[in-house]
């Protein structure tokens, strides 16, 4: 996956504080509100409030059952599936360098226009479903003598 947007780092003495954003159209497989039961049964719809999926109306709501990658659009179904999604990515991330040691903490928020909804199937078990994301990590390196000592988010 690539972004598309802007990026700045600023640097003040051994402080580096960088933030950036990105918005981008993705592909991905909506589902019409006469498919969704056979899909899921229930969705988060924030606020911890879960509710029944035919409850909802998805007309409004928007639903994707995954996003695509393959960025092909060959097939009627395909070019269907072409730009359906916004993503919204924003983040940033600061940290501490010194000669020895250095320390920081990243964060990136992620919001869908249309919700993910993937299916009950097994292989979706740890699948992100909803439509936000918050991802936080901190990462460090530490030189003490001959060894170094380091760990960064995946």
């Amino acid at each position: 996956m690539f972004f598309r947007g802007a990026a700045a780092t600023v640097s003040l003495g051994n402080w580096e504080m960088t933030a950036f954003g990105s918005w981008r159209k993705r592909d991905s497989n909506l589902v019409d509100s006469t498919d969704i039961g056979n899909v899921i049964a229930t969705i988060d719809v924030g606020e911890g409030e879960v509710v029944d999926a035919e409850a909802l109306d998805y007309d409004d709501l928007g639903t994707a059952t995954s996003l695509l990658t393959s960025g092909l659009h060959r097939t009627e179904a395909e070019i269907k599936d072409k730009n359906t999604n916004d993503m919204l990515n924003a983040g940033g991330s600061v940290g501490y360098k010194s000669r020895r040691f250095s320390l920081g903490a990243n964060a990136m928020y992620t919001h869908l226009s249309n919700a993910l909804n993937p299916s009950d199937l097994l292989y979706n078990e740890f699948r992100f479903a909803g439509s936000n994301a918050l991802n936080l990590s901190i990462d460090y390196k530490l030189l003490w003598r001959m060894s170094t000592s380091l760990a960064k988010p995946l």
